[in-house]
């Protein structure tokens, strides 16, 4: 619990009676401060993913949602100018279709500026480096934009402790991968990958 009220804020003005909450932003402060959001460990997006469970973040969304390949596809087909590559391959069919628009017409297609072919190998390329850089800079922007919306949501200390739980479970395998018993890996959790890493902040 001295660890909650640390890094939490009371809400009571009555000394004998605790009411101490955690904002999601403190709940990110700490687990930064333990050393554990790094994507070796806990990814923020599985951090949020289980925060989201004990608090509603006000649209209709999960993280894990708005991250879905189908939600980036469809950013990328309403956005088609995101990949440089894309403009490159229109410009291409709009040099042809005025080439065979000027033979049609009889004239001379040498008034028209040339556009080369992209070859397929090149062009396949160029899209698969364009399109994972374009979702990078998406994912990082809806991460972004999401956790801006949860900061305030507040977690009470009952769901505290069982986020810390689950943190725990998705961490059995470098937290103790020789019991499957859940009380030892949680225990394991608690004393020697959060308490410890928090000792220069937190008396115990």
């Amino acid at each position: 619990m001295s660890v909650f009220k640390y890094f939490g804020s009371s809400n009571s003005s009555n000394p004998l009676q605790s009411d101490c909450t955690l904002s999601v932003t403190d709940l990110i402060n700490m687990f930064k401060k333990a050393k554990l959001l790094e994507d070796d460990r806990i990814t923020m997006v599985d951090f949020i993913s289980v925060i989201e469970k004990y608090h509603s973040n006000g649209s209709n969304l999960k993280l894990t949602e708005k991250l879905s390949e189908a939600q980036f596809k469809a950013y990328l087909k309403a956005n088609p100018k995101l990949l440089p590559i894309n403009a490159e391959v229109q410009a291409y069919k709009d040099y042809r279709a005025k080439v065979a628009e000027y033979e049609k017409d009889g004239k001379p297609i040498t008034d028209i500026h040339v556009v080369k072919d992209i070859p397929e190998e090149e062009r396949k390329h160029r899209e698969d480096k364009e399109t994972a850089e374009a979702h990078k800079d998406w994912h990082d922007s809806i991460l972004s934009q999401h956790i801006m919306f949860a900061k305030g949501a507040e977690i009470i200390f009952s769901e505290f402790k069982e986020i810390i739980v689950e943190i725990a479970i998705k961490l059995k395998d470098k937290v103790d991968p020789t019991t499957g018993k859940k009380t030892v890996i949680v225990q394991k959790f608690v004393e020697d990958w959060f308490l410890r890493r928090l000792n220069s902040f937190v008396k115990f």
